[in-house]
């Protein structure tokens, strides 16, 4: 029987000296009955001992007859089934909301045991000065040399003390839609929030991102507006751009920018008022920005233009020579741009002229994500991962790519391609060749 969330409800730990035949109650009286969400025990026998573990905890020496308390373990608070290994009466492994955790003293105290492990869940890569950097749904992570070994970065203001257990289960899914931007020789990390985007910024020794301050709400529409999106209300962080100290974002189907020190959110005037084509994550607008000049992807498939940071827009849609149904991504690599759609890329430098890039064979490859390298361009679709050549060739560099990419980047010679789910993979770009990919 399945307990609702918020109501009391009791655990019970049975015994039985006769195959089945009878049970004896031998719940410890002090436990195991509280209100809130249903979280289970494991009890486990490791030699004269039995233990019960959970969120609370308690051991017994005389076959349960007795039980002695032990401390709360709140790593298990949220869990209902709790995998559990002993090495020896004091040294347990579990696996908790946070990740595993450890007991050296009989499960008395536990402690999260998890030291470079990063996890397959990765919602966004990136490489900056040399170094990887990812996210999951409640913390970030670097790694100094490729992957090897992974250290936590902490999401806060100087001075802060380190978070309790209790306050990073309360975080857990916080970094949900949260996005890494390089600009320059800055790593941003930028969050969503219902009304506002909050901006952190890559503190100096690279463990820490620092909250930019003074950034404002966007202004709330009291009139009535169309329901387009359940998350319409949230800044939509998933394509957010950077140049020169300014961001563009979209929120509420419009881009708006900001440049640090201003007082409000610009209002752009491009506004989508479309049905998505695909109502999926990757559905709002796809941006890109180098200097005072925009891109823009709506999800109609039309791009539009500015030359001007966003003052004035021009739809550049007639001018291209591949008729699509939907965007990618969109990237700049210099003066040059470079836009992925479901039916192939198209590159310009001036938004005039267009070409379709093809592959050896002169057929067209779709990507779904751009990585870049200074001038070099890479990118990864469903049919393999792919070099740009200097005549403007796709050349592929390896076949096998895995389930949906969630990311990709190049660092020393390496390329990291962060799949949904199932971690990060990375192949050697001088044994590209070899066609294969190496899981990280």
């Amino acid at each position: 029987e399945v307990a609702e969330r918020n109501t009391s409800h009791s655990i019970k730990i049975l015994h039985s000296a006769d195959l089945g035949a009878t049970w004896t109650d031998i719940t410890p009286e002090h436990q195991y009955s509280f209100t809130g969400p249903p979280a289970g025990i494991t009890v486990l026998t490791i030699g004269d001992t039995l233990l019960a573990l959970g969120f609370v905890q308690s051991r017994s020496t005389d076959g349960g007859k007795t039980w002695s308390k032990m401390g709360y373990n709140p790593y298990m608070q949220e869990i209902s089934s709790i995998p559990i290994a002993a090495v020896d009466e004091t040294t347990l492994y579990t696996v908790g909301a946070l990740g595993i955790q450890r007991t050296t003293d009989g499960g008395e105290s536990w402690h999260l045991f998890m030291n470079g492990v990063l996890g397959t869940r990765v919602m966004d890569l990136v490489t900056f000065n040399n170094r990887l950097y990812v996210h999951t749904d409640d913390e970030v992570f670097q790694s100094p040399d490729g992957s090897v070994s992974w250290q936590s970065v902490r999401v806060g203001a100087e001075g802060v003390p380190p978070e309790s257990v209790e306050q990073k289960l309360s975080r857990m899914g916080t970094y949900n839609g949260s996005k890494f931007v390089v600009s320059g020789n800055v790593l941003y990390f930028v969050l969503p929030v219902r009304d506002f985007l909050r901006i952190s910024r890559l503190s100096a020794d690279s463990n820490m991102l620092i909250p930019v301050q003074g950034i404002p709400t966007f202004a709330v529409e009291r009139t009535k507006r169309l329901d387009f999106d359940r998350n319409d209300s949230y800044p939509e962080t998933e394509t957010v751009a950077i140049s020169h100290n300014v961001f563009y974002v979209e929120y509420k189907r419009k881009l708006f920018k900001w440049r640090f020190g201003d007082p409000e959110w610009i209002n752009t005037g491009l506004i989508d008022t479309s049905e998505a084509i695909d109502e999926g994550s990757h559905a709002g607008f796809k941006i890109a920005a180098s200097r005072e000049t925009v891109y823009v992807g709506k999800r109609d498939g039309r791009l539009f233009q500015s030359l001007d940071g966003g003052s004035n827009w021009r739809d550049v849609t007639p001018n291209l020579p591949l008729r699509f149904t939907r965007f990618k991504e969109i990237v700049f690599s210099g003066s040059t741009v470079y836009v992925a759609t479901d039916e192939g890329v198209l590159v310009s430098k001036t938004g005039e002229h267009w070409r379709v890039i093809m592959d050896r064979a002169d057929t067209r490859v779709v990507i779904n994500q751009f990585a870049l390298e200074g001038t070099q361009v890479y990118g990864v679709g469903d049919t393999g991962v792919y070099r740009l050549e200097p005549r403007g060739q796709w050349e592929q560099i390896a076949s096998e790519v895995g389930d949906e990419t969630v990311a990709l980047a190049v660092n020393n010679g390496r390329l990291y391609n962060a799949v949904k789910e199932r971690g990060i993979f990375h192949i050697s770009l001088e044994e590209a060749e070899d066609n294969g990919l190496t899981h990280k």
